[in-house]
């Protein structure tokens, strides 16, 4: 808007303003003003709700996918445990399953009692792969994965408690 136009707007403003003023009326509050806060004030609400809603759906799809990685952990478990799969893939079942139970947290703690589970988790496999290493079947690799995992894991939950 150039500055001439401007000029104009303000001018037309104050005397628009100044009439309603020497008929009787409160410049500060013309019909105009009130159906312009009211219509942001709709706007604003029709925002909000939009964004509940929004969040309500993700929180609904957070859901979904921890029962589903849940479920997948039990069976991956299960599958180890009967010598189908090896415990590497339980691991990485279970770890997956806690990481996307961080999304759900709320609160710090929550987030650190998570972040223990996964230390717990990594330490177990990390004795299961050492006790590999002794039997021949696994390699000083496969010892150094699993500690950096669990390394991983107890500086998140370390960094996590900084926080609190």
């Amino acid at each position: 808007m150039s500055r001439s136009s401007k000029a104009v707007f303000t001018a037309l403003a104050v005397v628009v303003g100044s009439a309603g003023f020497l008929l009787g009326g409160d410049p500060n509050d013309s019909r105009l003003a009130k159906e312009g806060k009211q219509s942001e004030s709709s706007a604003v609400q029709a925002r909000k709700k939009a964004r509940q809603e929004q969040e309500r759906q993700l929180h609904k799809l957070l859901l979904e996918r921890q029962q589903i990685l849940d479920k997948m952990a039990d069976h991956a478990l299960k599958f180890a445990e009967e010598g189908r799969v090896s415990m590497v893939v339980y691991t990485k079942a279970k770890a997956t399953a806690l990481r996307a139970r961080l999304d759900l947290c709320e609160t710090s703690a929550e987030r650190v009692n998570v972040f223990k589970q996964l230390v717990k988790l990594y330490m177990d496999a990390e004795a299961w792969t050492e006790r590999r290493v002794a039997s021949g079947r696994a390699t000083a690799v496969d010892v150094d994965m699993a500690k950096a995992d669990r390394l991983n894991a107890q500086i998140e939950l370390t960094k996590e408690e900084l926080k609190a």
